[in-house]
């Protein structure tokens, strides 16, 4: 009877421990695949969250620059402002929607001030009436406060790319959905497709309940009940899940029942058929454990091939497993990165944060995510954004790492780039305004200066003059930094220029520094020679601060290497044997208002030769090492000719003869001072505050010699004005005064419309007037002629 029982237990015991036994390979086996689907799907999120902060910031700064929306690139890309409305969005978004403010995405980052991704369901218009996934993140301004979204369409098919390929079986089903139970894509299967709901199903509830485990449970597709593990991902509110069929785990343990039934038969038969079934339990043992081994050769290869570290650690911070990817991530071998704990390479200042998140793993927490410096001695710093989950046995933690110092370089870049675009907004509003002062008080010293020319009167008028021209040559500096300066290119031989330039520009190198000239013949450069004189005694001027007593400083002119097909190009160099400039400092040595001299410095020397190099279609270089001296190329184009083009000679500025000519400003002082220069040249100024002042005079029937208007007022620019009065008058010679010259401007005035740029002398108002009414009488005659 004892034989009898002991036989009894002993098959029992069998059956249930073999069909343990495959399902705990089934739940390892699921294990293992959504930890793969995890990481790569995290991984492509975040990717996809990087390329929308970048598109967002060149979108934006397209749209300020241009004054116009930017297509942002390729993609289903579409930002929006603080109201919701579509700023830019590339050809892939429905051009029918104009605003996304009641959308779940816009409502959620106008109230939150996270700035990570965001993830939500849609098969609306904004995914164009097919299920996809919504990435979208938070857009701030410069002071923190909300200032839109960007948002990208991610396609489900795309999703469901990920689970196409896993070796589940016939029966086996992968899916990813949303917390809520929205279904986004799924593995091939006859019953499943994404989009669907399977928030009432077994598996939605279970995941509702914890973020990982294992249950068997139906998922809402099919009426066939499986084995699941699920997880939730990091950061992010989606669930993987990984199904097998307990058909397919019974057919597993079917495989190896005969074996285990066998061994029963030979308990119950004699002692020696008991050998021959154990030996076959040994060889069903032996060949699960080689399948142990393939799935972990499986696994190593796709950490291998992984961009990011993959380690096991222990709870002292120590590595039990690293990957491949370690290597060229610290730059320091697989065996030496295998002895050092994960603090080791980590800054002082960011130890006690990375420290605190393995403490919050320690303590239970499933998942945390945490960035910080190291300093590995096979490379620079750098920064690394790390995500950790906690094993199910509590005996470590699994770190992803990835090196983000390219992404965050990047991104100070785009902001640094923003921050210059304000400040060159910014800075040309101001100098607009100077601008403007600065006329009325330079008109009003001329018309004082003519009156008066002699006597204690007009010393101080000049005086006054000087200091205000003075004025005006530093908003021209302000201006060139934001390119919109006027410039007068011509093409002039810069052996020619430097003969005369050079006393200037040896009186800026002063008397103890050696200037050197090295400027060939025959070299032609098409450039405003004005403007490229003060950029050059800027840096001669920088120069010389730079450099010891009895100093070097050389100037050297050449053209480029020529390159096929390119329009010739013209370098002026400039070098000094000074003290040179540290990283630091040479990064930011062409910001405006950045100055190493201290109080001594403006801060906008560099910033404006810059701002003229590329106004000019050209640009600038430095290179610099400390105790080495710089070297500083302006790249300017050339021209390919014989010889330079010649400025046109002078003209005699004739007189009014009381011809009646409408002048239109906003401001009152502007329209006295200008027109009192025209009443002193002989013309009969008719004064309007606004554009619809001026249609009024210019509807009277009075006749009007030509139409001088300031581009900037409100309600009606001088562009808009002059286009209604040719209506009336078609004609009509027409100025535009302007504080400052800008490419909106110029693609609405006129080819015939003569542009005079604040501050300016009555000769020069008078010059153009003149130039103006010589213009409108030919096209008169042209008009006319039979």
């Amino acid at each position: 009877m004892a034989v009898v029982l002991f036989v009894v237990a002993s098959a029992s015991w069998l059956v249930v421990t073999s069909l343990q036994e495959s399902r705990q390979r089934s739940t390892a086996l699921a294990d293992g695949l959504a930890l793969l689907v995890e990481h790569e799907l995290n991984r492509y999120v975040h990717v996809y969250d990087a390329a929308l902060g970048a598109v967002a910031l060149r979108a934006r700064m397209a749209a300020q620059a241009n004054g116009t929306t930017a297509d942002p690139g390729p993609g289903a890309f579409v930002l929006t402002d603080a109201h919701g409305d579509v700023l830019a969005a590339s050809a892939g978004f429905p051009a029918s929607i104009q605003s996304l403010a009641d959308q779940p995405s816009f409502r959620f980052h106008a109230g939150s001030p996270g700035p990570g991704p965001h993830l939500t369901f849609d098969s609306g218009p904004l995914a164009a009436g097919m299920p996809a996934l919504v990435v979208s993140r938070r857009v701030n301004g410069p002071g923190g406060q909300f200032a839109g979204m960007v948002a990208g369409v991610l396609r489900l098919d795309l999703l469901g790319q990920l689970l196409d390929d896993l070796p589940l079986g016939k029966n086996g089903l992968a899916l990813i959905a949303l917390g809520g139970g929205q279904l986004l894509a799924c593995s091939r299967h006859p019953a499943c497709r994404g989009g669907g709901d399977i928030g009432g199903s077994g598996l939605a509830h279970a995941f509702r309940r914890q973020a990982t485990g294992a249950v068997d449970a139906g998922a809402g597709v099919d009426d066939l009940s499986r084995l699941f593990v699920f997880r939730h991902v990091t950061d992010l509110p989606l669930v993987i899940a990984v199904g097998q069929s307990f058909g397919e785990i019974y057919a597993q343990w079917r495989a190896h029942a005969p074996g285990r039934l066998a061994v029963v038969t030979v308990l119950f038969a004699s002692a020696g058929t008991l050998a021959v079934g154990l030996a076959r339990e040994l060889a069903r043992r032996t060949e699960a454990e080689r399948k142990a081994v393939a799935i972990g050769e499986e696994l190593r290869i796709v950490t291998d091939s992984s961009a990011d570290t993959i380690q096991k650690i222990d709870w002292d911070g120590c590595p039990v497993f690293v990957s491949k990817a370690a290597e060229r991530m610290f730059g320091l071998p697989l065996q030496e990165l295998c002895r050092q704990d994960l603090l080791r390479f980590v800054h002082p200042d960011d130890a006690a944060s990375v420290r605190d998140a393995l403490a919050r793993l320690r303590r239970g927490a499933e998942a945390c995510q945490f960035t910080y410096r190291a300093m590995p001695p096979g490379r620079k710093e750098g920064w690394f954004e790390a995500h950790g989950s906690r094993l199910h046995d509590g005996s470590g933690a699994i770190v992803v790492i990835r090196d983000v110092t390219a992404r965050r370089e990047l991104e100070e870049h785009l902001r640094r780039a923003h921050r210059l675009e304000a400040v060159a907004e910014l800075t040309a509003g101001i100098a607009h305004e100077f601008n403007n002062q600065i006329q009325v008080q330079m008109g009003s010293l001329e018309l004082i200066g003519a009156l008066a020319p002699e006597g204690e009167l007009g010393e101080l008028a000049a005086v006054l003059m000087r200091s205000v021209a003075h004025s005006a040559r530093l908003t021209h500096r302000l201006l060139a930094f934001t390119r919109q300066q006027v410039l007068s290119p011509r093409s002039i031989d810069l052996a020619a220029f430097f003969e005369d330039a050079a006393p200037g520009l040896r009186a800026a190198a002063a008397p103890d520094c050696r200037l050197c000239l090295e400027v060939p013949r025959a070299v032609l450069a098409i450039v405003d020679p004005i403007q490229l004189g003060a950029a050059l005694l800027n840096l001669v001027q920088n120069a010389r601060e730079a450099r010891p007593r009895d100093g070097l400083i050389r100037i050297i002119a050449a053209r480029a290497g020529p390159l096929a097909g390119r329009p010739p190009v013209v370098v002026i160099t400039v070098e000094d044997s000074g003290i040179g400039m540290s990283p630091e400092v040479l990064q930011r040595a062409c910001e405006p208002f950045f100055s190493t001299k201290g109080q001594l410095g403006t801060g906008l020397g560099l910033a404006m030769v810059q701002g003229f190099a590329r106004q000019s279609g050209g640009e600038l270089s430095l290179r610099s090492d400390p105790g080495r001296g710089t070297r500083i190329e302006l790249r300017l184009p050339g021209a390919a000719g014989a010889g330079p083009a010649e400025p046109p000679p002078a003209e005699r500025i004739p007189d009014g003869d009381g011809r009646r000519v409408l002048l239109v400003d906003d401001s009152g002082d502007v329209l006295a001072t200008v027109g009192a220069m025209l009443r002193h040249a002989g013309y009969t100024p008719e004064r309007a505050g606004s554009g619809a002042a001026a249609m009024t005079l210019l509807g009277d029937g009075q006749p009007v010699a030509a139409l001088i208007t300031d581009y900037a007022m409100p309600d009606m620019n001088g562009a808009d004005l002059i286009l209604r009065a040719r209506s009336l008058r078609p004609d009509l010679p027409t100025v535009i005064i302007t504080a400052y010259l800008a490419e909106a401007m110029m693609e609405e005035v006129s080819r015939d419309t003569r542009i005079l740029v604040k501050p300016f002398r009555r000769d020069q108002l008078i010059s153009v007037l003149a130039a103006a009414l010589r213009s409108g009488l030919d096209r008169s005659e042209k008009g006319t002629r039979p």
